[in-house]
């Protein structure tokens, strides 16, 4: 029976040996120095979160101050509109919009005329251009050629 608690004796140790192989040396002072650096890890992603959170409350704050703002200039805008309009004003307006509208059509018109005048005087010039070469030489300038 001793023969036999030794051989139990040895599989134990070399169940040991092992799982001590596997685990590493059992360390405690390893294993707090481990633990310290996890909870610094930790420590260090839960700040990381709260300066992130910090930055997101701030936009949000500002973006809700600035739809109060656009809120109020809209509603602004709205009480505007629902003011009562007298018939003069009616009047006043209809005619200030035709005027605007007479002038509009004089403006595009002028400024028709206005880019008109030098595309013409361009043809007028290309064109005394190459009756002077026709006149003078009989010959267009390779640039010139239609």
């Amino acid at each position: 029976m001793l023969g036999r608690e030794v051989v139990e004796g040895q599989q134990l140790l070399r169940i040991i040996g092992d799982l001590r192989d596997g685990l590493g040396p059992l360390d405690p002072v390893g294993l707090r120095e481990r633990r310290d650096d996890e909870l610094a890890e930790r420590e260090a992603s839960w700040r990381e979160r709260a300066l992130n959170t910090e930055d997101t409350l701030k936009a949000t704050q500002d973006e809700v101050l600035n739809q109060r703002t656009q809120i109020a200039e809209l509603l602004g805008q709205i009480r505007d509109l629902q003011t009562e309009w007298t018939e003069d004003d009616i009047v006043r307006i209809t005619t200030e919009n035709a005027t605007l509208k007479k002038r509009v059509r004089e403006l595009e018109q002028e400024n028709r005329r206005v880019t008109d005048r030098p595309a013409a005087a361009r043809d007028n010039v290309r064109f005394a251009d190459l009756e002077a070469q026709v006149i003078e030489g009989g010959q267009l300038s390779p640039r010139e050629t239609p």
